[in-house]
């Protein structure tokens, strides 16, 4: 059977014990997050999983991991793949000593980048690290009176830029200056592309949002040929599966009580606004990847 063009979702965190068997892995996650941001996207055709991201050994994997990445380039060069979401992860972005990351790097500058903005790229969390990092932004651990930054976060948002944005993928209408995104995270990017990155891009980009423990809560073209929407929170988390998560970061010793407690509060106090982002990401990929 002829495949039809569809956006490829890179699933960076394989199945997580007491969390996927109810909620499903992290690119379930993204999948239902633009089927219930934009009807254009209930079709399970419009969407492809890939599983690039492994535990254990390398040789454990390395079989699997290569024809993945061998069926990813073959659809791309064929014009099937109209656009990537790369998903969140417990792994550092940064870490590309880790085998299925430095192979995702490779994948990103061989592959995706020179064919952008015919793909354009989509990063959530460790995406929008890695991304980032491939954009020439310094990427590492938040500082440590930071910390942790986790459950449902209001973000001041940077509306006034992103409605200018050159075709923007958000709704004036829906798009406030503020905004509650469920967030788990110690990593941050810490910057805009630098100049000479732009310069060699050909592409502006603009911050989406700040929260006080982090200034880049997305990057987002503005104009040029380059067409990239990352988000440092999760849009595509529930409230339960917000919760959830809470209590793994907490079994995990990655939060204390005193946190917990906080963030659950807040959690179940704040209306979860991650749809508005996703409504935006299913607008830019249907915008840039061609669909009709």
């Amino acid at each position: 059977m002829t495949k039809s063009p569809y956006v490829a979702i890179f699933v960076c965190e394989p199945p997580m014990e007491g969390y996927s068997e109810t909620y499903g892995d992290f690119g379930d996650n993204a999948r239902e997050l633009l089927a219930t941001s934009s009807e254009d996207w209930t079709s399970s055709e419009r969407t492809v999983k890939y599983l690039v991201s492994f535990r254990g050994e390398y040789d454990s994997y390395k079989d699997e991991l290569e024809a993945v990445h061998a069926q990813i380039r073959e659809d791309v060069a064929s014009g099937l793949i109209r656009g990537v979401i790369m998903t969140g992860s417990v792994s550092d972005s940064f870490n590309t000593s880790i085998p299925w990351i430095a192979a995702l790097d490779q994948l990103i500058q061989e592959t995706l980048l020179p064919h952008s903005p015919a793909i354009p790229l989509v990063g959530i969390c460790f995406g929008h690290q890695l991304l980032a990092r491939h954009l020439g932004c310094k990427v590492g651990r938040n500082l440590p009176e930071h910390g942790v930054e986790c459950g449902t976060t209001t973000l001041d948002i940077n509306k006034s830029e992103l409605l200018a944005i050159e075709d923007s993928p958000f709704d004036a209408n829906l798009l406030h200056d503020r905004l509650n995104i469920v967030e788990f995270h110690q990593d941050i990017v810490y910057g805009l592309p630098p100049p000479a990155s732009v310069d060699s891009l050909k592409t502006q980009f603009v911050c989406l949002g700040s929260t006080s423990k982090c200034a880049v809560q997305g990057i987002i073209t503005s104009s040029g040929p380059l067409k990239v929407f990352t988000v440092q929170g999760h849009p595509e988390f529930t409230t339960p599966e917000a919760h959830r998560l809470l209590e793994l970061d907490l079994k995990k010793k990655l939060i204390d009580q005193a946190q917990f407690d906080k963030v659950t509060y807040n959690t179940k106090s704040l209306n979860n606004q991650g749809p508005v982002l996703g409504s935006a990401i299913a607008n830019f990929l249907t915008t840039h990847g061609k669909y009709t």
